[in-house]
């Protein structure tokens, strides 16, 4: 099994125990980056379109009609989603709802450091 298949399972676990979701988010992020270093910043960063430096693939989630979806944010902000890989945000939360939507907005994440669930557009102002 390798990082990516025990952060699908984290992810599909996180769903099925909503108290427990923020620690294993935060334990996905950890096998994803392999933890912080002393300074504070992701031992494995990536940049994503020109936008700071975040851990990839980073655990992203909507939802939609009262459903949650889950999927990862890719390098270049391409976005994988029950298996299929969409190139934007936005191709993604049209692949979910059938209509179009701007995806910035509608895919969060958690902000491990303040706790916060923020939009995935935060990544680019941050």
């Amino acid at each position: 099994m390798d990082v990516r298949d025990k952060v699908r399972l984290l992810i599909r676990v996180a769903q099925k125990c909503p108290d427990d979701s923020n620690a294993l988010l935060a334990w996905a992020e950890e096998l994803l980056g392999g933890g912080a270093r002393e300074d504070g910043s992701l031992a494995r960063s990536a940049d994503v379109s020109q936008g700071p430096r975040i851990p990839l693939p980073l655990p992203i989630f909507r939802v939609y009609k009262g459903r949650r979806y889950d999927a990862l944010l890719l390098d270049g902000w391409r976005v994988e989603l029950n298996g299929t890989t969409h190139p934007s945000p936005s191709a993604a939360a049209n692949a979910v709802s059938h209509h179009s939507e701007n995806g910035l907005i509608t895919w969060r994440y958690l902000d491990s450091p303040s706790g916060r669930v923020l939009a995935i557009r935060t990544l680019r102002h941050a």
